[in-house]
C-alpha cells in the first residue's frame, strides 16, 4: 500500500498545492461594475465635456 506524499517548503506552499480551483467561480465576489447616481452623473458630465473638446478640435 502506497501512501502519498508531497515535500514541499513551508506551509503556505502546501497550501497552494492543496488548493482546489474548481471552486474559484464560488468564491465571494465585490462589486460588478455598478456605479451610484453620483458616480453616474459624474461620469456623464466628463463623457459630456469630452464630446464637446472633441467637436471644437473638429472645427
Amino acid at each position: 500500500m502506497e501512501v502519498p506524499c508531497c515535500i514541499v517548503k513551508g506551509k503556505s506552499r502546501l497550501g497552494s498545492a492543496n488548493f482546489n480551483d474548481k471552486y474559484e467561480e464560488n468564491r465571494k465576489k465585490w462589486g460588478g461594475g455598478v456605479m451610484g447616481s453620483k458616480s453616474q452623473a459624474r461620469t456623464k458630465a466628463k463623457e459630456k465635456l469630452l464630446a464637446r473638446e472633441a467637436a471644437q478640435r473638429m472645427t
